[in-house]
């Protein structure tokens, strides 16, 4: 499945709004200077920009825009397999990609409401212009942790 990244942008900002509103548990807010740092706090893992906020507006970071990605994924598999409760999804990236890609898999965790379903995402990262693979990563993500392991 593909998303338009501006979709996945301004979607993954009303994802905020809405998790600012409701529970900002997993979300550090810091004010630096003219604008206001959205960032993601959770145990074992360097907290990180999801957005900013300049005022009323808010500048999604690409993190956000990553588990945005994986959120709306998730959501067209339930649509169509109302029956499942185990789902994975395998993400081909750049290598060039790799810490955004793993902060917005662990955002994830933080992002999305509890649900009663299990989510594996694996990632591959590419290295090269012939397709290389550099590395793979897979995260068994619950409504609870996410537990990365490298392959």
């Amino acid at each position: 499945m593909v998303f338009s990244e501006r979709t996945s942008k301004n979607r993954s900002i009303e994802s905020i709004k809405k998790k600012l509103k409701d529970n900002t548990e997993g979300l550090l807010i810091t004010e630096n200077g003219s604008h206001t740092e959205i960032k993601l706090s959770v145990p074992d893992v360097i907290p990180f920009v999801l957005a900013r906020k300049n005022g009323d507006v808010f500048t999604a970071k690409c993190p956000a825009i990553i588990f945005q990605h994986y959120k709306d994924i998730l959501f067209k598999l339930k649509q169509r397999f109302t029956e499942s409760r185990d789902f994975v999804i395998i993400d081909w990236s750049d290598f060039s990609d790799h810490n955004k890609v793993v902060q917005g898999r662990t955002a994830l965790t933080v992002m999305q409401k509890p649900q009663n379903h299990n989510l594996t995402i694996a990632n591959i990262f590419y290295g090269d212009d012939e397709g290389h693979i550099a590395k793979m990563e897979y995260s068994a993500v619950s409504s609870i942790k996410a537990d990365p392991m490298v392959v």
